[in-house]
């Protein structure tokens, strides 16, 4: 008996790989969740499947993928708002040292 997802050698992935695959595609991030959670909970209770093992890799995979994603895209905000930031304060700066000036 051959693992999930091998036919044999150079066959490329199985029906059922390419099966889960397209149907993980097809979730949202709310409904992976939903079966990510599904698939912990039978693991937990000692009912999960080869197939179903197989599958909650790949949910993980890409559960962790966007949460890179979330990460990256929080550091840019960070950055922009420190840019914006130091511009602001020397804006601010540039006219107390002007109003000094007048005085």
């Amino acid at each position: 008996m051959r693992p999930v997802g091998q036919k044999g050698p150079d066959s490329g992935p199985s029906r059922e790989v390419s099966s889960i695959e397209r149907s993980l595609q097809g979730l949202s991030t709310d409904e992976l969740l939903a079966r990510y959670h599904e698939l912990i909970d039978r693991r937990l209770t000692g009912n999960l499947e080869l197939v179903e093992s197989f599958e909650l890799g790949r949910i993980e995979s890409r559960l962790n993928a966007e949460d890179e994603d979330g990460l990256r895209q929080l550091a840019d905000y960070k950055k922009q708002w420190q840019r914006e930031r130091k511009e602001l304060v020397a804006n601010i700066e540039g006219l107390l040292a002007r109003l000094k000036s007048t005085e």
